[in-house]
């Protein structure tokens, strides 16, 4: 087994995937934690016909693209938000309260923007299409939002 580092970055993620496959002679990569970096990852497997299994990863994109080469044995994203967010309205009503407002952080990688949109819309679509949260006003409502 050989292991690489991708640091959380995309740009790592993509030529460690490169060195394993060119120089390391790896038959089949796996990983990565985060969504950006096997998004880049998995495009240098499929280039190289090289097997990549999706160990973590969610984003919707990454078995999206119709790569041969990319499997993954998990959800997706938005399989895994329409769940969560499925179990935090009902978790409400069964203790009377309503899920008024729901804090949103993604950092500002394509790999998390993509699920907070979908997040925002599958919010808009449980709550009657009334409100949507705008990104811009998100950070600063969290902070000011008391624990509940």
């Amino acid at each position: 087994m050989v292991v690489a580092d991708s640091r959380g970055q995309p740009e790592v993620g993509m030529s460690e995937a490169e060195r394993l496959i060119v120089r390391e002679k790896v038959v089949a990569l796996m990983g990565a934690f985060q969504s950006g970096v096997t998004l880049t990852a998995t495009t240098v497997a499929e280039k190289y016909k090289v097997p990549f299994v999706v160990a973590l990863a969610t984003s919707d994109q990454i078995t999206e693209r119709g790569y041969k080469f990319v499997f993954r044995p998990h959800g997706t994203a938005s399989f895994d938000q329409k769940l969560l967010l499925n179990f935090l309205i009902n978790t409400g009503k069964e203790r009377g309260r309503k899920v008024e407002s729901i804090a949103i952080l993604p950092d500002n990688t394509e790999g998390t923007q993509v699920p907070a949109k979908q997040w925002r819309q599958f919010i808009v679509e449980a709550n009657n299409n009334k409100t949507a949260i705008s990104r811009s006003s998100m950070t600063s409502r969290s902070r000011s939002a008391p624990p509940t």
